[in-house]
């Protein structure tokens, strides 16, 4: 799991901004939430323009740099803080893999541009690799004791990346540990226009053809109704043999894409990634509930929250979820654009399952000039 990420000079954060999903309190409620102590589900407030899908954007560095999983292409102009003279972004990635801390940090010289890495495993320095400077290359791993110094990988090639693939590493490897996190990571905002997505796999079928592939057409049938839409869904093929959903009324059957409202188009891609979920190991969906209906919104989040293993970030306007009945105060950010907290971080009273965090939120009663533990 993370646990930390540090982030400098990217997109619109200059200076480095701190997301600690480690400080985390003893409630007693809502315990699924937090996993070892870190938080495993998610909610983050902001204004806009405040840098909530940056932040998450930032995440899925971490997947761009040690897989082949669809990444974004984000010309330097943008890449880098607007006006800074800084030419290196960095990146610190905090993790916790049972007993096992490990902290993975480089930094990039362009979108694609690697300029250095550094690994570090309980505290102990055990790899730097420097594209521009052997002299600052070193790696104590077990099996990769080889000649580091004379590697000279390209500048968009990483060396944990490498060493993943070109040594026999353990899956309890360190090193394994943290590809395999990366490979499981997945972005996506609830778009009516496609499927905009980030990591997890290359292509993507249509969402249509998938769900009907899987046998689950049935089930999200069932997933529909229990957001009060009650369709009698079958399979259809177009005129070019792609498989599709229909929709059957009586005795007439229309495309289920040429009714279905904005808000239906993107229930079908939270359910189309949701199938996924159970192997992923982090999910992050930007303004996951923008089209849905606050009741809608709610059953999703208390779904969302029953997902095994995978960490999960929602970003959100919706205040109805800024409740204990769907979050806590210690799973719960407020993002400010210059620092990220959560909510009991943000007031000097000790918080309780009854309390209503979204009045509290609207009377713009969690300061962020308070700095409570």
């Amino acid at each position: 799991m993370i646990t930390k990420i540090e982030i400098e000079n990217y997109r619109g954060y200059q200076n480095c901004f701190i997301y600690d999903l480690s400080a985390t309190k003893q409630y007693g409620f809502n315990k699924e939430l937090i996993k070892s102590g870190v938080v495993n589900k998610a909610l983050i407030y902001g204004p806009n323009g405040a840098g909530k899908s940056t932040l998450l954007l930032a995440f899925m560095e971490l997947s761009a740099i040690l897989t082949d999983s669809n990444r974004e292409i984000v010309p330097d102009n943008i890449y880098f803080y607007a006006g800074s003279d800084n030419k290196i972004a960095r990146f610190k990635f905090h993790f916790k893999f049972g007993d096992t801390k490990i902290v993975y940090e480089w930094g990039k010289s362009g979108w694609d541009k690697i300029s250095y890495e550094k690994l570090f495993v309980n505290d102990v320095h055990v790899l730097e690799y420097s594209h521009t400077d052997a002299a600052h290359r070193f790696c104590s791993l077990e099996g990769a004791d080889f000649g580091i110094a004379s590697i000279q990988l390209a500048d968009n090639q990483s060396f944990v990346k490498f060493l993943k693939v070109n040594t026999l590493q353990d899956e309890n490897s360190p090193i394994s540990m943290l590809v395999n996190f990366a490979r499981g990571m997945l972005y996506f905002k609830n778009l009516i226009h496609g499927n905009q997505y980030l990591g997890f796999t290359n292509g993507v079928d249509s969402l249509d053809s998938r769900i009907i592939a899987n046998n689950k057409l049935d089930d999200f049938a069932s997933f529909l109704k229990k957001q009060g839409l009650n369709y009698n869904l079958i399979p259809l093929r177009d005129l070019s043999g792609q498989m599709m959903i229909g929709v059957k009324f009586n005795n007439r059957v229309v495309p289920f894409d040429s009714i279905a409202s904005s808000g239906t188009h993107t229930l079908e891609l939270i359910y189309y990634w949701s199938m996924q979920f159970e192997k992923a190991t982090m999910v992050l969906i930007d303004e996951f509930d923008a089209y849905y209906h606050s009741d809608v919104a709610a059953n999703l989040a208390l779904m969302l929250n029953k997902v095994g293993n995978a960490q999960i970030l929602l970003t959100t306007h919706n205040t109805r979820l800024f409740s204990n009945e769907f979050t806590r105060p210690d799973c719960c950010f407020v993002h400010d654009g210059k620092s990220i907290k959560p909510v009991y971080m943000l007031s000097d009273r000790e918080f309780r399952k009854g309390d209503n965090l979204e009045k509290m939120y609207r009377d713009n009663d969690f300061s962020v000039n308070r700095h409570s533990v």
